[in-house]
C-alpha cells in the first residue's frame, strides 16, 4: 500500500536498472492531482491519469531469487521519498 505519492520517474530508473529481475509492476500511485495507475511489462511503462482510489499500491512480479532483494530495496526508495 501506498500512502504517499512515488515519482514515476524514480520508479521507472529503478526498475529499469533491474529488468532482468522485474517481470511485472502495477498498480495505483497517488499524486497531487487523484491518482495514475502504473503500469510495467517487458513491453515498457504505461501510466494513465485517472481519479482518486479507494486504496493505492504496486503489484510487483519478480524473479523469485530476486524477489526478496528487490523487496528490500524497492521498500528502501518509497520510504525515502518521504
Amino acid at each position: 500500500k501506498l500512502a504517499d505519492p512515488v515519482d514515476p520517474g524514480k520508479l521507472e530508473a529503478f526498475i529499469a536498472e533491474n529488468e532482468e529481475a522485474v517481470y511485472r509492476v502495477k498498480g495505483y500511485n497517488p499524486t497531487s492531482r487523484n491518482a495514475v495507475y502504473f503500469d510495467y511489462s517487458k513491453a515498457g511503462f504505461r501510466l494513465t491519469e485517472c481519479g482518486e482510489r479507494p486504496e493505492y499500491g504496486l503489484a510487483w512480479i519478480c524473479k523469485g531469487d530476486e524477489a526478496e532483494r528487490i523487496e528490500i530495496q524497492a521498500k528502501a526508495l518509497l520510504s525515502e521519498q518521504k
